[in-house]
């Protein structure tokens, strides 16, 4: 019992309590990556050439597993948009950074889905995967958290699973492209769960960001504006007009 109580313990700090920081520069890194390559992919999609979209891909599944890693397995979820440890300028800086990265990695998500199927021939719609994913996540982890998770993977499954069904039908109808069927849910379970929670962690991030950059914007309004003179009273006002005047001897 000691030897199973040790192997929880040690797998839960493995996974659950890192104090990690290096996948938040990964997702920066590889976020501008995919960025860069949407544009000279816009030029190679004129001439036919497809490579740049492949890389796309593959910057793709690489940060969506970055941000699982970060935002499932990181003691410090969101650091790096937390004034009391990055300060309020970078607060505002990395918010606006990784929005600009989750909005340009929906995006691909789904032309990558597109990309799939026109290569396996298949005509499959991915809108009801897309929708049900994170509203049956929000359920299931409310669920979850009132004590039922087997309702919670229940509730979890079902638009998983008839998604899975569309895709299956749609592979035996087009192509019947197998090998591209199997990459092709990889790429929607990784991208989907990673955009989902990323979802979450983007909401906070933008509340913060733009919490800070109000509060920096009315702090340089406040410094810069001039300090206005208070009026003098009635007797004030009589004392300086009395010592203006010269002194006769």
């Amino acid at each position: 019992m000691n030897i199973l109580d040790s192997i929880t313990n040690y797998l839960d700090t493995f996974f659950f309590h890192h104090d990690w920081e290096w996948p938040v520069w990964g997702i920066y890194l590889v976020g501008l990556l995919l960025i860069a390559a949407g544009y000279v992919n816009r030029k190679d999609r004129e001439s036919g050439n497809r490579n740049t979209m492949y890389a796309q891909v593959g910057l793709f599944i690489v940060l969506s597993i970055l941000e699982l890693t970060q935002f499932l397995f990181a003691e410090r979820r969101i650091w790096f948009v937390r004034p009391s440890e990055v300060g309020w300028l970078w607060t505002i800086i990395n918010g606006a950074l990784i929005i600009t990265i989750f909005f340009y990695q929906v995006k691909l998500f789904k032309s990558t889905l597109e990309l799939a199927n026109e290569h396996a021939q298949r005509q499959c719609s991915w809108l009801w995967g897309l929708i049900g994913l994170p509203i049956s996540v929000l359920i299931a982890f409310w669920l979850y958290s009132l004590g039922h998770p087997y309702w919670a993977v229940t509730v979890f499954l079902i638009p998983q699973l008839v998604q899975v069904g569309i895709a299956v039908y749609a592979t035996i109808k087009g192509g019947k492209d197998w090998l591209n069927f199997g990459f092709t849910l990889a790429v929607y379970f990784i991208g989907g769960l990673a955009v989902t929670i990323a979802l979450y962690v983007i909401i906070w991030a933008a509340i913060i960001a733009i919490t800070g950059y109000v509060a920096l914007l009315l702090a340089s309004k406040s410094l810069s504006s001039p300090t206005p003179q208070q009026p003098l009273a009635a007797g004030e006002e009589t004392e300086q007009k009395d010592g203006d005047n010269p002194i006769e001897n």
